[in-house]
């Protein structure tokens, strides 16, 4: 848990491990969308706490590869108690909205289909345009120090993250 967050209160659907029920909206809410993730468990590693549901998307990984790594090497740590394929429509249909997003730039030879943090692209377009916005949101990877905020919205640096070979700059919304 990252301490410079607000903490989040244990859901009542993570102790169901005998019964576990889907409820897709008591899952998703206080969840953390991770886009271009590939298998990145970091998210879960320093925000486990903080948020407590993570929704991993990434064209590049298909399915199969994604349940063979969480039952193989999986989260140190954590076990996965459900995981569930969810269409972009599904989420939006049952009124999602993301508490932090985390963005790994990796466009052009990073393999991602587009600059996350450019804010006329269409990942921040389609972000922008929800209500309300994320509370936080994370922008990091390796090279630069990532200390700079990249969307308006975000102009506040709680904290930089050091990880692997990166970094990782928390930033918290204005208002």
């Amino acid at each position: 848990m990252n301490k410079q967050l607000s903490a989040a209160e244990k859901p009542e659907w993570i102790f169901q491990t005998d019964n576990f029920r889907f409820d897709l909206q008591q899952i998703l809410k206080d969840s953390l969308y991770y886009p271009a993730c590939g298998l990145d468990g970091l998210p879960v590693k320093y925000l486990m706490g903080n948020v407590y549901s993570f929704v991993y998307a990434d064209y590049g990984i298909s399915s199969e590869k994604l349940q063979k790594e969480i039952k193989g090497r999986g989260f140190k740590g954590y076990r996965c108690i459900h995981n569930e394929n969810l269409s972009f429509d599904r989420l939006c249909s049952a009124g999602w909205k993301p508490d932090l997003s985390d963005l790994q730039p990796g466009h052009g030879f990073g393999g991602n289909w587009t600059d996350f943090t450019d804010q006329n692209q269409i990942f921040a377009k389609t972000i922008r345009k929800s209500s309300p916005l994320p509370d936080y949101l994370l922008n990091g990877g390796i090279g630069y120090d990532y200390s700079e905020p990249v969307w308006p919205e975000y102009p506040d640096l709680i904290e930089t993250l050091a990880c692997m070979r990166g970094r990782i700059g928390v930033f918290g919304r204005k208002g």
